[in-house]
C-alpha cells in the first residue's frame, strides 16, 4: 500500500506493552512458528489512546487442535493512534 497516495486516512499506532506471558521458544525443543496466527484483543478506547490486553497465538497448533508446543504471547499495552493522509 502506498500511503502517499491514498484517497482515504491511513492509521498509525505507536505504543507500549508488557509481556505478561510468553513462551520460552527453543528450536530443537520441537515447537513450531506457524505463519497462520491467532490473535485476540480486548480493549478500551478513550478518545485517541487504546489500552488492554492483547494474545497472538497459532491456529494449527496446540490446544484445541492437537498438543503440539506451540508459541504464544500475552502482553498488556496501551497505544496512541492518528492518521496520516486522506481527506
Amino acid at each position: 500500500m502506498l500511503i502517499t497516495g491514498c484517497a482515504s486516512p491511513t492509521y498509525v499506532k505507536v505504543g507500549t506493552g508488557y509481556k505478561v506471558n510468553e513462551t520460552n521458544i527453543d528450536w530443537k525443543d520441537g515447537s513450531k512458528s506457524d505463519p497462520v496466527v491467532a490473535r485476540i484483543e480486548v480493549f478500551k478506547k478513550s478518545g485517541a489512546v487504546t489500552y488492554g490486553v492483547s494474545h497472538s497465538s497459532q491456529w494449527f497448533q496446540g490446544w484445541p487442535v492437537n498438543n503440539e508446543l506451540e508459541y504464544a504471547k500475552t502482553e498488556v499495552f496501551i497505544d496512541y493512534t492518528f492518521t496520516i493522509g486522506g481527506k
